[in-house]
């Protein structure tokens, strides 16, 4: 599996849209990298994004639902009412996929139930599972859980 892009959305100190792409400069001219900044900048929560998209759990909180949301505030920017997600494209098995899990507020500002998906972006973004299928399909497809 190869990391191709992380896509993310209010979560933790990441407020609003963000993408880092590993197919543009400076990630393609060199074969290493190295994640730095100071304490709080957000280090982590880059590497939270990628289980949490693909596996629908972070390895030191563990699995994420709407009540760990509301009730310990965690993985969604603070006060901001409006979705939040992560998002990881990769490439794996010669395809490229799409692995996103997402949670949105209602109108009266109560949080629904997370919901993921994986598709296969190279065939014309077919869905290929959905919901709790997501990680059981993700770990076929990538070969780790």
């Amino acid at each position: 599996m190869k990391i191709l892009a992380i896509r993310l959305k209010n979560i933790n100190s990441f407020k609003g849209d963000h993408v880092i792409d590993f197919e543009l400069k400076p990630f393609i001219s060199s074969k290493i990298f190295a994640i730095t900044g100071v304490t709080g900048s957000g280090k982590s929560t880059l590497l939270d994004v990628i289980t949490l998209a693909l596996y629908h759990k972070i390895p030191r909180i563990g699995a994420i639902n709407k009540s760990e949301i509301e009730n310990k505030g965690v993985i969604c920017t603070q006060n901001i009412f409006d979705e939040s997600y992560a998002e990881v494209e990769y490439f794996a098995q010669n395809k490229r996929y799409r692995s996103k899990w997402s949670i949105s507020y209602t109108k009266n500002n109560t949080l629904r139930n997370p919901e993921m998906e994986v598709a296969c972006v190279t065939d014309d973004n077919q869905i290929l599972a959905t919901r709790t299928d997501v990680i059981a399909k993700n770990t076929e497809i990538i070969g780790l859980d």
